[in-house]
């Protein structure tokens, strides 16, 4: 059997071409009678290789003489080597430039790469007993390149040789060694010196291949070189299949999902951007669900490699505590239960499909996929598997049919509730015309607050912002309290603790005072420090909402947080009141503020006034009110009420006592559980039992204790600091304040 021609693909061309009158006698010298084919390829300066497969065969070429201008490159390629024996003995084309060839049979020199060492040994050779490529006059690199297979390792070979150098035509050219590179790593010189005769070989140890081997004769100018290599030796380790690797995988802790980022101004997480994970992928349209960026790495014995991976996408078991009998496949969304999987292709485009190639943005073995979530149910959960083969064998390849396919991290999805907290100052007064700035007397509307107070004491003065000039504050010194014929009560201030440098309060409306009562708790205000202020308890209201799996955050800074005092509140002073201390609040017009997305405005105040019972005629007291609508909202905690239903001295109009339930109670718990309360009323603020969103049950455990939005909010649980909702899911239908808050569209609604 005689090869005479075969096509090879030109890798510097990119196409195939055919070798001419390359004949092998191939009949007489192989063993094998069903060896594969052998693709051997010549082309001047484009390149010289070589394919093996159950045989191996060497090509020695000089590859200098042939073309001066040429970069020649020998390549063998053991790639699919398998079982190689026999002997062979090649020639060129012409007959002429042999001094390259091993033109003698290597008789039992055959080679296996089963398993061991292997070597080759051409010292048999009764010519030269090495290889040798030479050439004369050679404007060019000359190189000889070794391709191994990804399992090869302890790759060694003896070299010797020398190239010559001539930068200057002006100057006698000298010679140089050769350079050995591994994949473009230079891993040794060798040589330096042309011989005539027998070479001085140095072994030059590899280990295992980065990709191509190369020695390299670097010739500049019109120069010569000699290579000579002998005793290539290399191992093959088992071939072991390719291996996946999420880079975040399924031992790491759950990653949190935010279903949108409200506030440009949030900076919290790990790296600032405001997202819980680094894999979020960021700037998705505020109206878009959200995504996560979910990278893997495919490999082949340590080294990257080039795989398709094929997805699908897992929905664990809800891991809320009040949700009984969790399952897979319980997600709540019915649009995308499991989400959309997608990839950015190199053009950055986004292409939906649940599989990749493992060369992403060019990088061999990287894998990247993205999963698009739920854009508005929270507590999602998502988990990402993956497979070499789209029937997920993996599935059940383990013990008694287990599932070991590779699986990401779960992701679950989150909502975030930003909150701007006020505190009323405890003790002071509105300003009733201008506090002008440098001026040492302040005009307020009841100077009653401030009668007692002792010189010396430091007042705080507060400005809500009305025409852009922001929200600010002074503190200055009182001296006393005095009358002025035209401004009625005036503070006088020590001038020597300093004066204000900005203008507060603001000239009233025609006649002596306001002439509508919510222009009154529109003003600035002045207060007593070492009085404090009103404080909400929010220690129960993390908990509670992480269980539903809404992240609590404050809106961030703000120049302060106190807010002139108020004796007690209707819902229109309440309404006007908070809107005008409303800071990050975008005016729709001179008395009204809308909220931003999911922004709750709560305020830590006095007290509102006693609600009377139309069907017992019984007075009760409210310890907080929120109140949501057009695209705004507040939330009242009546701390200064619930202080006094504890200590037992709230009496109304008829001299009952008013929740005497609370008596002796944690004001502290109280207080905190109201917070929670009122927190909850942001989502859930219709239907239940009175069609306000309370309801009579108990909490989801079921235990004697009373929901958190019970209504009255008087029985079992009352101030005990255990704070629960209540959960009944009846042939699928689930009744719940959780799911309500999980389960409502994103942003809130503030209407």
């Amino acid at each position: 059997m005689e090869l005479k021609r075969s096509t090879r693909i030109d890798s510097a061309r990119g196409r195939a071409y055919r070798p001419s009158s390359l004949r092998l006698p191939f009949k007489s010298l192989v063993n094998e009678p069903a060896a594969a084919a052998i693709t051997i390829a010549r082309r001047c300066g484009k390149g010289i290789s070589m394919n093996v497969s159950k045989l191996m065969f060497l090509l020695l070429l000089t590859g200098g003489a042939f073309c001066v201008t040429a970069q020649d490159f020998i390549t063998v390629d053991f790639e699919n080597s398998r079982d190689i024996s026999g002997r062979i003995v090649a020639r060129d084309d012409n007959g002429t430039h042999g001094q390259g060839f091993i033109n003698q049979p290597v008789d039992s020199k055959g080679v296996t790469i089963t398993g061991g060492y292997v070597i080759w040994d051409f010292r048999s050779s009764p010519k030269l007993g090495y290889f040798e490529s030479s050439s004369s006059y050679c404007i060019c690199n000359h190189a000889v390149q070794f391709t191994f297979p990804p399992n090869a390792t302890d790759i060694s070979m003896d070299i010797d040789g020398a190239a010559q150098v001539q930068p200057d035509p002006r100057v006698p050219p000298a010679w140089v060694p050769l350079r050995v590179d591994n994949n473009g790593t230079v891993v040794a010189s060798i040589g330096g010196t042309p011989r005539i005769g027998q070479p001085i070989f140095q072994n030059v140890y590899i280990g295992e291949s980065a990709g191509q081997i190369t020695v390299l004769a670097p010739v500049t100018g019109n120069g010569s070189y000699q290579i000579r290599i002998d005793n290539i030796r290399f191992r093959i380790r088992p071939l072991t299949p390719p291996l996946f690797q999420f880079e975040y995988d399924s031992n790491h802790p759950d990653e949190r999902l935010l279903l949108h980022k409200y506030l440009a101004s949030d900076h919290s997480g790990p790296v600032g951007n405001g997202y819980f994970s680094p894999y979020q992928v960021e700037n998705v349209p505020i109206d878009q669900p959200p995504q996560f960026r979910i990278p893997g790495v495919v490999t082949l014995d340590g080294a990257p490699a080039v795989k398709t991976v094929y997805y699908r996408v897992l929905d664990p078991p809800d891991t809320a505590p009040y949700v009984p009998n969790p399952t897979v496949d319980d997600n709540r969304d019915p649009v995308r239960p499991k989400g959309t999987l997608f990839y950015i292709d190199g053009n950055g485009q986004r292409v939906n499909a649940s599989s990749v190639q493992s060369n992403m943005d060019g990088v061999p073995g990287r894998a990247v996929i993205y999963l698009e979530a739920s854009n508005h149910v929270a507590g999602e959960n998502y988990q990402v598997e993956a497979s070499f083969d789209s029937g997920f064998a993996c599935a059940t390849a383990g013990p008694g049919g287990t599932d070991i396919c590779p699986k990401s991290v779960t992701v679950t999805t989150w909502k975030r509730l930003y909150v701007e907290e006020e505190h009323m100052l405890r003790r002071g007064a509105f300003l009733s015309h201008v506090f002008a700035a440098g001026t040492d007397r302040i005009p307020v509307t009841d100077t009653a607050p401030f009668a007692n107070l002792a010189s010396g004491e430091i007042l705080q003065l507060v400005h809500a912002d009305r025409s852009g000039e922001g929200y600010y504050f002074d503190f200055v010194k009182f001296n006393r309290v005095t009358i002025d014929p035209r401004l009625g009560g005036v503070l006088e201030i020590d001038a020597t603790y300093g004066l204000t440098e900005r203008d507060y309060g603001e000239e009233p409306p025609a006649g002596s005072r306001p002439t509508s009562v919510f222009q009154e708790v529109v003003r600035d205000g002045v207060g007593v420090v070492s009085e404090g202020a009103f404080e909400s308890q929010n220690s129960y209201i993390d908990g509670l909402f992480h269980s539903m799996f809404v992240d609590i955050r404050d809106v961030g800074r703000l120049p302060f947080s106190e807010v002139p005092y108020v004796a007690q509140f209707d819902y229109t002073t309440a309404l006007f009141f908070a809107n005008r201390w409303f800071q990050t609040g975008v005016s729709t017009n001179a008395w009204v503020k809308r909220a931003l997305p999911n922004v709750l405005h709560r305020i830590a105040s006095r007290q509102t006034e006693l609600v009377q019972d139309k069907t017992t005629q019984r007075y009760g007291a409210e310890l907080g009110v929120t109140l949501v609508g057009s695209e705004s909202n507040y939330s009242l905690i009546l701390a200064g009420r619930i202080e006094d239903l504890v200590a037992g001295g709230v009496i109304d109009v008829n001299g009952n006592t008013v929740g005497a339930e609370y008596a002796g109670l944690s004001a502290v718990q109280a207080a905190g559980e109201i917070a929670a309360h009122e927190t909850v009323h942001l989502w859930v603020r219709s239907g239940g039992a009175d069609g306000s969103g309370h309801c009579t049950q108990e909490r989801y455990q079921h235990d004697g204790l009373s929901c958190l939005m019970h209504v009255p909010y008087a029985g079992p649980g009352l101030a005990d600091g255990l704070v629960a909702l209540h959960y009944e899911s009846v042939r699928g239908v689930v009744d719940s304040e959780y799911d309500d808050v999980r389960t409502a569209l994103e942003p809130v609604s503030q209407h």
